[in-house]
């Protein structure tokens, strides 16, 4: 699998819009965190589901904790629960400074549940989807 490229920019605002990227101002890192979700349009879950995926990882996921462990209520016959994995993409300076760092969505395990009835037992499938990318051993620089 080919190393994703990003159109890289000083400006985290810039680099968001450029390249379609989600911008987190969770409390876990003390810099800015960029967020790539488009793995997930490659998977068969609902809307829905995306979006807990995606929230989870807004609030926890930062450049030092790098998976996610979700799990939310969408009804009361629906469920999901699942763990996700994102590789940290830092971003310097031509100074040195790191200045943002791009999360992107790696790997995701997740499970749907289901019953018609309160009556019913649960029945479960299992989604998975890997990129076959392996972590990143450079850092990226804004040109």
């Amino acid at each position: 699998m080919k190393v994703k490229e990003y159109k890289l920019f000083k400006s985290v605002q810039k680099t968001a819009k450029q390249n379609n990227l989600i911008i987190s101002d969770n409390n876990i890192s003390n810099g800015k965190v960029l967020f790539d979700f488009t793995a997930l349009n490659s998977m068969i879950i609902s809307d829905i589901e995306k979006e807990i995926i995606k929230n989870d990882a807004l609030k926890n996921v930062c450049s030092f904790s790098k998976e996610s462990f979700y799990g939310s209520e969408i009804d009361s016959f629906t469920t999901c629960i699942g763990y996700a994995l994102y590789y940290a993409h830092p971003v310097y300076g031509k100074t040195g400074k790191r200045l943002y760092v791009i999360m992107q969505l790696a790997k995701v395990q997740h499970t749907h549940t289901e019953r018609k009835s309160v009556y019913d037992a649960w029945e479960s499938t299992k989604t998975e989807y890997s990129d076959g990318y392996m972590q990143p051993v450079f850092d990226l620089e804004v040109a």
